[in-house]
């Protein structure tokens, strides 16, 4: 009723049951840390100054950090860089010296550069509205001037929301535990779980909709003190309900069953979550009663929901 047209009968649930650049790592190396730390701090210098540039007085900045910055090369810079070392280890050799000035003079006259990217994660805010939360890669050229820059993150929070982001971003501790150094290796690890998925993503829309799970995780996990997998996924079904199913009226959650797991046959693989949820509400202005099927990904986000057919009696006997 509620999630037509896409209605799974007994039988089917049964069945579904059953390169132009590379990263330059010579200026990155141990040797040279004190000279890496100086181009961090001007990336990050130039980063900074560029945003404050580009807003209004009464717009805030808050730089939450960067990450360590990368040095770009050109395929035609790499191939200048060999033959000038070819060149250093053999200064009378005059075919090496002109090998080394034609690839020298043509890198000049086609202007081509080394790039820096470095990823910042920042917030803006206007007197009270509501915090825009960013993450985006900066590429400077030799001078550190900004060239371009791509979001990788473009997020709204409430005011309320901007604790439980601080406590994301600088991983406070979340989790209550016996001891104080349990709960912060709980905290630690649940937050470099769902880091380490973050990035992964590289859809700009599918990491800002991931952050803002995360922060609906985190803000589930500090009221409880623990991760409870039937609580959370409880909880995020219903949210999930009233954000996006403005249709359903009067919304009511009556009943879950156990959360179970989908794995691959092959490989014994996780692919997610499912459950069955029974609710009340109105829709087209009828009050009823239905079970809807709800499956989540691996990281506990809603990825689909489709509503069962009558009888409701077998889905529902692990809540009896």
């Amino acid at each position: 009723m509620y999630f037509n047209p896409r209605v799974i009968s007994l039988f089917t649930l049964l069945l579904i049951l059953s390169s132009c650049f590379v990263a330059d790592n010579i200026f990155l190396d141990e040797s040279q840390e004190t000279n890496s730390d100086n181009l961090q701090k001007k990336a990050e210098d130039a980063v900074k100054a560029h945003i404050k540039s580009d807003i209004q007085n009464e717009v805030t900045y808050k730089p939450y950090g960067f990450n360590s910055i990368k040095i770009i090369k050109p395929i035609a810079i790499v191939e200048l860089d060999r033959l000038e070392e070819e060149y250093k280890k053999n200064p009378n050799d005059t075919i090496k010296k002109l090998n080394y000035e034609k690839q020298l003079a043509h890198v000049r006259k086609m202007q081509i550069e080394r790039t820096v990217k470095i990823d910042h994660f920042y917030t803006l805010q206007k007197d009270s509205a509501d915090i825009q939360v960013f993450e985006v890669s900066y590429y400077l050229n030799d001078t550190f001037g900004i060239k371009s820059f791509e979001p990788e993150i473009s997020l709204n929070i409430n005011q309320t929301e901007r604790e439980i982001l601080d406590f994301y971003f600088y991983e406070y501790t979340l989790f209550r535990a016996r001891t104080y150094s349990e709960g912060r290796t709980l905290s630690l690890n649940f937050y470099r779980h769902f880091k380490g998925r973050l990035e992964e993503i590289d859809d700009r829309k599918t990491k800002s909709a991931f952050l803002r799970h995360v922060l609906d995780l985190c803000t589930i996990v500090r009221v409880t003190g623990e991760f409870n997998q039937d609580n959370v996924v409880q909880a995020l079904t219903q949210k999930y309900i009233l954000k996006n199913r403005a249709d359903i009226i009067d919304y009511v959650p009556l009943d879950y069953t156990t959360l179970y797991e989908t794995k691959n046959n092959e490989n014994d693989e996780l692919m997610g979550y499912y459950f069955f949820h029974k609710f009340s509400g109105t829709y087209n202005n009828i009050t009823d009663t239905s079970v809807v099927l709800v499956e989540f990904s691996p990281y506990y986000e809603v990825n689909q929901i489709f509503q069962m057919e009558e009888p409701f009696e077998f889905y529902l006997k692990q809540v009896e």
